[in-house]
């Protein structure tokens, strides 16, 4: 029990970044929102998203086994590419975050909320020494909170990009990365001599900044960590102390054990809004055959036709009213990422033994998120995703 307790900050961090990454999925595309334009769940970019095609869906776990394999094979040679992609990547997402956070806080002090060069530059300005300073720490140090920053940055902008556009695509292609999970962790070493997935994933790659002050033979430079952990995965210090030596282990986990679940729970966030706009224009049609039968009423009583009193409104009541709650997908399937995660890290500790996460979290994510929508009539639509439900408006 202590074991789990203390993963808590890890559990906690992952999913607060899969809850935030789903709501901004869902402000960058939501055009009818209630949302002012400076919240802060407008705080991505305004580029883009990606809707997976069903070809991309299975293409993604062919592809994530090759490049695993590149890794596992190549890894002093694929640090490099690897170290400058992930880095442009988490400190691009960094820094746009930042700017709109240090601008939402500016407009809520009084400050102009306008497009204007002055206050435009002032907010890239201070998002960029905020960027520059986190990743530095993390290069000179191998902090791992600032390592979790960028890493959460990432996924962040992974969630609010990527885009299931059906429960059917989502299952396809999350489907497919547990068995690619599931073969990685337990049978890998059956072929290749090795644990590939946890070898992989605890390597360090050499510091560039070391590498550079070695060869230009400065030695400011060669004062950083040799070796940084690179922001693929979030670490966090267990308050156990392992066997060895009473040193505290760093507990990690997978940047695509949040970002791929995280996508799941935009799908459901992007649900829940096109069932509430759905709900909301039932009621609206409800409310006008209500007042349609009403200055209908006398009429029909005037000819005599009392009997068709209830007619109008109970009809339109069948159809427009409401029979079912909504399903509240995103805090059910947020909720079952927690308990399914918690349960995947207890497994681990449990066993002695890596643990594939995704064998926990899409059953458990995908399970609620099925049953849910099951239990309030709306699993076809969902199945068939947001549009579907937009249509049938």
């Amino acid at each position: 029990m202590e074991a789990l307790l203390s993963s808590l900050p890890l559990i906690m961090t992952a999913t607060a970044t899969v809850y935030f990454g789903s709501t901004l999925s869902n402000a960058k595309s939501q055009h009818n929102s209630d949302l002012n334009e400076s919240d802060i769940s407008s705080t991505l970019n305004n580029g883009a998203d990606i809707e997976l095609s069903y070809i991309e869906a299975i293409c993604i776990p062919v592809s994530a086994s090759i490049f695993l394999l590149l890794l596992f094979f190549f890894f002093p040679y694929m640090q490099y590419f690897l170290l400058i992609t992930v880095i442009l990547g988490s400190t691009t997402s960094l820094f746009e975050i930042a700017r709109k956070m240090i601008a939402n806080i500016l407009i809520k002090m009084g400050f102009s909320s306008d497009t204007s060069v002055p206050f435009m530059r002032a907010t890239s300005l201070s998002a960029f020494l905020v960027t520059l300073a986190i990743t530095m720490e993390w290069l000179r140090t191998g902090n791992f909170i600032a390592h979790n920053i960028l890493g959460c940055s990432l996924c962040l902008s992974f969630i609010s990009t990527l885009r299931f556009p059906s429960l059917k695509l989502a299952v396809i292609c999350l489907t497919g990365l547990v068995i690619y999970d599931i073969y990685w962790v337990f049978f890998s070493e059956f072929f290749f001599k090795s644990n590939v997935m946890v070898e992989v994933a605890t390597k360090a790659a050499t510091n560039p900044v070391y590498d550079l002050g070695a060869a230009l033979q400065l030695p400011l430079l060669q004062q950083v960590t040799q070796h940084v952990e690179l922001p693929i995965k979030l670490l966090f210090p267990s308050w156990v102390a392992s066997a060895k030596g009473g040193h505290y282990r760093m507990m990690m986990l997978g940047l695509g054990d949040i970002a791929l679940p995280g996508a799941l729970v935009s799908l459901a966030q992007r649900c829940d809004d096109s069932l509430t706009r759905r709900r909301r224009e039932e009621q609206r049609l409800h409310s006008l055959s209500s007042e349609k039968a009403s200055l209908l009423l006398p009429t029909l009583l005037s000819l005599g036709r009392g009997d068709l009193e209830q007619g109008p409104s109970s009809s339109k009541s069948s159809r427009y009213g409401p029979t079912k709650p909504l399903p509240q997908l995103l805090l059910l399937c947020t909720l079952s990422y927690f308990v399914s995660l918690a349960g995947a890290i207890l497994a681990s500790q449990l066993s002695g033994h890596a643990q594939p996460a995704l064998i926990y979290l899409v059953p458990g994510v995908l399970g609620v998120f099925a049953a849910r929508s099951w239990a309030c009539g709306v699993l076809g639509e969902v199945w068939l995703g947001p549009a579907k439900i937009d249509q049938t408006s």
